[in-house]
C-alpha cells in the first residue's frame, strides 16, 4: 500500500513488509547500538538548536548581516537549500528531488541497495537510481546515504528555528531511518548470505530504518523542551 504524500508531510501510515522471522538475538547489540547513536546525535542536534538560536540573538556579525527581522534570514536559508537540493546539481548527490514521505519510504523498503546480484534481496531499479545518481558516474548508494544525513541533519537543526512554522517531526523520523538504514546496509554487505547463512533469518536493512526512526522520538520531545524554554527565555 503507497501512503499519499502531499508537501513533504506523512498523511497516512507507511506499511511495512517484512517476514514474521525478521531479526536474530545476535542483531540486537546492533539494534543496542543504533540507541545509542540515536541518544548521542539526538543531543548533538539539541546542541546546534541551541547554538543557532544563541547566535542569532546575541551575534553582532550575525545582526548586521541580517537585521532584526526574522524573515531576512528565513530567505536566505530557502534559497540555499533550494539550490543545494537542485536535481542537476548537488541534490543529485543525495536524492534532492524526493521529499521527506518519498525518501521514509525507500528507507524502510525491506530490500538491499547493496546485494545488487541478489536479485530476491536486492531493490528495484528504479529505487536504486534513485540512490546513485546520473547512470554515466554512479554513486555508492552507501555515500549517497551519508550525504543525505550528513546534510539534513544540519539544515533540519537550523530549519526549525526559522520564522516559519515548521515541523521537527517528521524530519527527525526521515534523519533517523537513514541513519538506521545505513547501518542496515553496512550488515548486508558484512553478512551478504546472512549471520547464520542462507537457510536463516537474512538482513534486512529497512528494519534497521525503522529502528532508528523509532528512536528518534526521544530526541523530538526533548527538542521540543528545549525550543519552548528557549522561546521563553
Amino acid at each position: 500500500m503507497n501512503p499519499h504524500v502531499s508537501a513533504g508531510t506523512i498523511t497516512a501510515y507507511y506499511q511495512t513488509k517484512f517476514p514474521n522471522e525478521v531479526f536474530l538475538v545476535e542483531e540486537l547489540p546492533i539494534f543496542a547500538l543504533i540507541g545509542v547513536l540515536s541518544g548521542l546525535f539526538g543531543a548533538f542536534f539539541v546542541l546546534i538548536h541551541r547554538r543557532i538560536e544563541y547566535c542569532r540573538r546575541t551575534n553582532r556579525i550575525f545582526r548586521r548581516i541580517f537585521g532584526k527581522n526574522p524573515l531576512i534570514f528565513t530567505i536566505v536559508m530557502a534559497v540555499f537549500i533550494g539550490a543545494a537540493t537542485f536535481p542537476n546539481g548537488l541534490g543529485k548527490y543525495f536524492a534532492g528531488k524526493l521529499t521527506f514521505g518519498q525518501t521514509l519510504a525507500d528507507f524502510i523498503s525491506n530490500c538491499s541497495l547493496s546485494q545488487l546480484n541478489h536479485s530476491d534481496r536486492g531493490c528495484p531499479p528504479e529505487m536504486i537510481e534513485r540512490w546513485t545518481g546520473e547512470s554515466q558516474s554512479p554513486l555508492s548508494p552507501l555515500l549517497s546515504l551519508s550525504l543525505y544525513f550528513v546534510f539534513y541533519y544540519f539544515v533540519v537543526a537550523i530549519c526549525v528555528s526559522l520564522a516559519v512554522p515548521a515541523g521537527i517531526f517528521v524530519p527527525s523520523f526521515v534523519i533517523g531511518a537513514c541513519g538506521g538504514r545505513i547501518l542496515g546496509e553496512l550488515m548486508a554487505i558484512l553478512y551478504p548470505d546472512g549471520i547464520r547463512g542462507p537457510g536463516a533469518p537474512q538482513i534486512f536493512p529497512g528494519l534497521y530504518a525503522v529502528v532508528g526512526e523509532s528512536l528518534t522520538v526521544m530526541f523530538y520531545a526533548r527538542l521540543c523542551d528545549v525550543s519552548e524554554k528557549i522561546g521563553g527565555a
